[in-house]
């Protein structure tokens, strides 16, 4: 929920007065052109950003999500979350779980790499990955720990996970890894 939230001053200011309450279970999209906001505004509910004004709050029937709870509880996918080429995917997403102070052990985020498709590639370092390939690297990072919602930044990129370019021949066709479970399969 926010409340008179706003981004930006003077001529800059990209967001204004928004007032908004989502409901568990809730699919919220926000659209607009480039530079009107829709990533501030996901990286201020995130937590990441303070907006200029106004307040966001988190709030599950009388309790609210601050800080660390707000980061456990949330998953949150952005083209700015920068991997790191040397290290391996299990060891990129070891270095995010111990920075979001999640307790996920190896058998938690090896089940994460099974998830995403990326099971017989965890060894391999991230620089190795094509370019679809990190993209599922980073949803496993937005699963860790099965979080109450999901943050998802462009979330085109939900298609490299399907297997599916769904703007090319066979769009719609299904496609990518048979009846095994995918990442937005959770989202209630």
């Amino acid at each position: 929920m926010s409340s008179g939230f706003s981004e930006g001053t003077g001529p800059r200011r990209v967001l204004a007065g928004i007032d908004l309450t989502v409901d568990a279970g809730s699919v919220l999209v926000v659209t607009g052109p480039n530079g009107a906001g829709k990533s501030t505004l996901l990286r201020c509910l995130a937590g990441l950003d303070r907006p200029t004004s106004g307040t966001v709050r988190w709030v599950e029937g009388e309790r609210e999500w601050n800080g660390p709870e707000r980061r456990r509880r949330l998953g949150y996918i952005s083209p700015e979350l920068a991997l790191y080429d040397e290290l391996t995917g299990l060891e990129n997403l070891r270095f995010f779980a111990r920075v979001r102070a999640m307790p996920a052990g190896d058998e938690e985020m090896g089940e994460l790499l099974a998830r995403v498709g990326l099971d017989t590639r965890a060894n391999d370092p991230a620089g190795d990955y094509s370019s679809g390939m990190k993209q599922r690297l980073k949803w496993a990072f937005a699963l860790l720990g099965e979080p109450d919602g999901l943050l998802l930044d462009e979330p085109g990129v939900i298609h490299a996970l399907r297997g599916t370019d769904r703007t090319g021949p066979g769009a719609g066709q299904g496609g990518g890894r048979g009846d095994q479970r995918q990442p937005g399969d959770r989202v209630r």
